[in-house]
């Protein structure tokens, strides 16, 4: 006999889990950098047998997804860095709509008032589509789209994430992923054995009895759940070698700039105020095979890339630098007996921030470059394997919950690393290589999806054409049975948003399932921005202005380390190198444009947004032929021309200029469409 105090509906809805690393890039090379084996896993590449790679037992979680899963090959980010990456994803929107263009952190305050956190009050977030779509959202971990005052994302369409504030990033040492993983993996198994014990209807029987007004009443069917579970990890590279040394300080050859693969079985420090410590490469992964990149000695000026490029790659790392040595020379000025002047711990700051052989940050100023690009590659690919063993203990509690044969999974990072490639570049601005843009992006089925993939996760399907991470929410919105248009008529007809505008990407969810690849035939490519100037304050000018006023800033530490090398009075810096150095941030053009088409061509404007007066610089790649991307076709002048190599005949030219006239063409369009 049914119960009336219950509810009997019944829904073929999958649930959809959606699993997000920071900072992971897809493993593009042919040679050097990760070992083959490692390669073929981190990039979900076919394999001939488990037992043909002697990595898998080191990545059991990557293993895992492989499993009826279904590859996008060609996959790009939208936007760089984390919080406008992650805003496109989870809003279906570029910057120049959300207003998500910077990243906080380093010179910039996510407390200014200026800064541009994105505004839950203008459009809606995949979790509140979702909701409208007959879902339960969920959020479990690293966020950062919004800043450190945000505690809870119901405002953003998500339940559950309290748990998980604050968001890991800053230079807390608390906030590293080695110790917040473990926290977001044990929220993650938690909410899937609650779901899978009924724990929702459960909350509903007792607010029923208890009289809650507008409670609902228990589903013997729950409603589907959309749970996005955010790792942070393997983006403790981006402080490298600082913060990570401080859970465990192993030395490649004895050489502070670097950090070392913890042995197998090593136990950490303690994270402040904790008295947990954590067993560190219990897989035991050994890295002796992995290199440098193979771009990582590139001359940049010889070929032929545009002018922020080497300027970004000594200053990122005297950026990430800077903050350490301002708290260095704090340290001594607090220590001493003495007075000591605001000069004189500004000139303390720039003499720490530049002890590089110390502090391991630019790669370019160390004394063994391709030892240090090297150490920096194997902890890179080591980071991974950290954050793979939480990716498989949610995979199996998803599997003793009893959903995973209701369940999708999908993952992807929110962007790449350069991880010492391009002339020893890191972290992910100023330019638009694939190190930055190409990405991992898999969907997993249960297995009574017929979507012609391995169960075993040996030989995978593998879509070739081009996507975005703007793709993601109609994607996921697909794979749920949404129809977009529908929910937002519903939207707009309840005036929930001042600018709610139709995602600018495309629902691949038939092309994933099905091979349908009808609602992708007409792209011709894909489109990056960034606009993310990492080494400015908010304001530039208003920074400038109070040099030398009130407490001394890390970026005014930054400034001054530039300058140094620039001057290079001691000779200690490659002078040939120096002289294209400029003061001040990053150089212009630096923002960014890149287009990737179909066929795999890309082309990449760099340009002033604030200065209509500076030329374009442009990068022209055939990346089936130039994988590295160390051969840009196209001089750096106002619009791409082909550049004058030797050897190469008449004929190449003209399909230089056609690519690059076609490419200029797309890149046009798709920025009238989509920003």
């Amino acid at each position: 006999m049914e119960n009336p105090d219950t509810t009997t509906e019944t829904t073929d809805k999958p649930n959809i889990l959606f699993i997000m690393v920071d900072q992971m890039h897809y493993p593009n090379y042919e040679a050097e950098g990760f070992d083959k084996g490692i390669r073929d896993i981190l990039g979900f590449k076919n394999m001939a047998s488990r037992e043909s790679n002697a990595y898998v037992d080191n990545y059991p979680g990557f293993m895992a997804l492989r499993k009826n899963a279904v590859v996008l090959k060609n996959h790009r980010i939208a936007t760089s860095a984390c919080v406008p990456s992650r805003c496109a994803m989870f809003t279906g929107q570029y910057g120049t709509k959300t207003k998500s263009t910077q990243t906080d952190g380093l010179f910039k305050s996510g407390t200014d008032e200026n800064f541009p956190w994105f505004d839950p009050k203008e459009m809606p977030t995949i979790g509140s589509y979702m909701r409208k779509a007959g879902y339960s959202s969920h959020y479990i971990g690293k966020w950062h789209i919004s800043g450190e005052g945000t505690t809870d994302l119901e405002n953003y369409g998500f339940s559950d994430w309290d748990l998980s504030y604050p968001d890991p990033h800053g230079t807390l040492p608390n906030n590293l992923g080695y110790y917040r993983d473990y926290q977001f993996r044990d929220l993650a198994t938690s909410f899937l054995r609650r779901q899978g014990l009924g724990q929702p209807y459960n909350i509903a029987h007792a607010q029923q009895n208890a009289g809650i007004e507008g409670a609902e009443k228990p589903k013997e069917t729950p409603d589907p759940w959309f749970t996005v579970c955010s790792f942070a990890n393997p983006h403790d590279i981006a402080s490298y070698p600082g913060l990570p040394g401080m859970v465990c300080d192993q030395r490649v050859e004895h050489q502070p700039y670097t950090l070392a693969v913890p042995d197998k079985g090593t136990i950490s420090e303690l994270a402040e105020s904790g008295s947990m410590r954590l067993t560190l490469n219990k897989s035991g992964l050994d890295t002796d095979k992995v290199s440098a990149s193979p771009s990582w000695a590139e001359d940049i000026k010889a070929n032929n890339k545009p002018d922020c490029q080497l300027d970004y790659s000594y200053k990122m790392g005297l950026c990430l630098a800077s903050g350490a040595g301002l708290t260095l020379a704090e340290k001594d000025k607090h220590n001493s007996k003495e007075a000591v002047s605001r000069e004189e711990t500004l000139a303390s700051a720039v003499d720490y921030t530049l002890k590089t052989n110390v502090l391991g940050m630019p790669l370019v100023l160390t004394k063994d470059q391709k030892l240090a690009s090297t150490s920096f590659m194997q902890y890179y690919a080591y980071l991974m394997s950290e954050v793979d063993q939480h990716i498989k203990s949610v995979l199996d509690a998803l599997d003793e919950s009893g959903q995973a044969d209701n369940t999708i999974v999908v993952f992807c990072p929110d962007h790449g690393e350069y991880a010492g490639s391009h002339h020893m570049m890191s972290e992910k601005w100023s330019t638009g290589y694939e190190e930055v843009l190409h990405v991992p992006m898999v969907v997993r089925f249960p297995e009574k999806y017929d979507v012609k993939s391995d169960p075993s996760g040996i030989v995978l399907k593998q879509i070739e054409q081009a996507t975005s991470h703007i793709d993601i929410l109609p994607t996921i919105l697909g794979l749920a049975g949404a129809n977009v248009g529908d929910l937002m008529k519903e939207m707009t007809k309840n005036k929930e948003y001042g600018n709610l505008q139709a995602p600018v990407g495309i629902d691949l969810s038939s092309l994933i399932k099905d091979n349908d690849t009808s609602a992708i035939k007409n792209r011709d490519g894909v489109l990056f921005i960034n606009y993310d100037t990492i080494t400015e304050p908010v304001s530039l000018s208003r920074s400038m202005e109070q040099l030398g006023q009130g407490d001394i800033t890390s970026f005014e530490v930054y400034l001054g380390a530039v300058e140094k090398v620039r001057a290079n009075t001691d000779g200690l810096y490659d002078a040939e190198e120096i002289k294209f150095i400029t003061d001040g941030p990053v150089r212009q053009p630096g923002y960014v444009h890149c287009v990737v088409d179909t066929t795999g061509w890309k082309l990449v404007r760099y340009f002033d947004l604030n200065d209509d007066s500076v030329e374009s610089q442009y990068e022209l790649y055939d990346l089936n032929s130039d994988i590295t991307e160390q051969n840009n076709l196209v001089t750096y002048n106002d619009f791409p021309t082909a550049h004058k190599s030797k050897g190469r005949n008449s004929e190449d030219t003209k399909l230089i200029e056609k690519k690059a006239k076609e490419l200029k063409k797309l890149m046009d369009k798709l920025e009238e469409k989509m920003l």
